[in-house]
């Protein structure tokens, strides 16, 4: 019926990365599709990640990865998953989650720009606001500070940034979503993409104050 298991290998620091090949071995031999490598604790580092995932995979059983982020290796450890062979990795919104919460996911979608169009963030920064009028405004990191980040971008130049994106009828989650996908660093950089047409721009009319 097209449904896909997986096996949670629940606290998986507290065995052997030959446990684990030995138990995602008879999970993949009893039907599962997908066995993961499960960091309840939050307590693992990357290279401890590589080499959980790492067994698991070489088993021939497809692996994933969930990890917490007591220790604040929740964005590495999940990088690490994903360089080891991991085909799939949980995040969450801004971070929520048990304990000191999950790897977030607008955090995880930075290291990949390429692959996250300009209407994936706005969605992100909506769901934000939901998220926030819940847990609070201290939930995760601030998809616009994200952005920054990702951009190389003072967060000083906000008046300026938020100017490019009146001038072009675009959102601000746009302008800084695009910044971050072509490297652009300066507010100059980011008036040139947008003028040589490279700006990811939403269509005419959208709110600019998001």
């Amino acid at each position: 019926i097209g449904v896909e298991t997986s096996l949670n290998l629940l606290k998986t620091s507290l065995v052997s990365p030959v446990a684990v090949a030995d138990a995602a071995r008879f999970a993949a031999d009893h039907g599962a599709d997908v066995v993961y490598v499960v960091d309840s604790a939050g307590g693992l580092a990357p290279a401890a990640v590589t080499e959980y995932v790492t067994a698991a995979i070489e088993t021939a059983a497809r692996a994933g990865y969930h990890g917490h982020d007591n220790t604040g290796f929740g964005l590495a450890n999940a990088l690490a998953a994903v360089d080891a062979g991991a085909e799939y990795v949980d995040v969450s919104l801004q971070g929520t989650g048990r304990s000191a919460g999950n790897t977030q996911t607008a955090l995880l979608c930075a290291q990949f720009l390429e692959d996250v169009p300009n209407r994936d963030w706005r969605r992100l920064r909506d769901l934000e606001s939901v998220v926030s009028s819940v847990y609070g405004e201290a939930a995760g990191v601030a998809i616009e500070d994200v952005l920054y980040g990702a951009a190389g971008l003072h967060s000083s130049f906000a008046p300026d940034l938020r100017q490019v994106a009146t001038e072009f009828d675009t959102a601000f989650t746009d302008v800084l979503a695009t910044a971050a996908a072509r490297g652009c660093s300066t507010v100059e950089a980011v008036c040139r993409a947008y003028e040589s047409g490279g700006g990811r721009s939403t269509s005419p009319g959208v709110d600019t104050s998001s």
